[in-house]
């Protein structure tokens, strides 16, 4: 996550003021994920597979 902020930052300064300041550990939000909506979602984040694949699409669309 630290990345993409540095990222951001270097490539879209004008987005800079908008990026979240402080990050929490992990463990924290999957402690605190039950109580509130907005940590809920990161905890959702973290846990969903970011390996997808388009092949499907590919063979279908051509």
């Amino acid at each position: 996550m630290k990345e993409i902020r540095t990222l951001v930052k270097t490539r879209f300064p004008e987005l800079a003021d908008r990026l979240p300041k402080h990050f929490l550990p992990n463990i924290v939000i999957n402690v605190l994920a039950p109580f509130s909506s907005a940590i809920k979602e990161g905890h959702l984040m973290l846990h969903l597979s970011h390996h997808v694949s388009n092949q499907k699409a590919r063979t279908v669309l051509g």
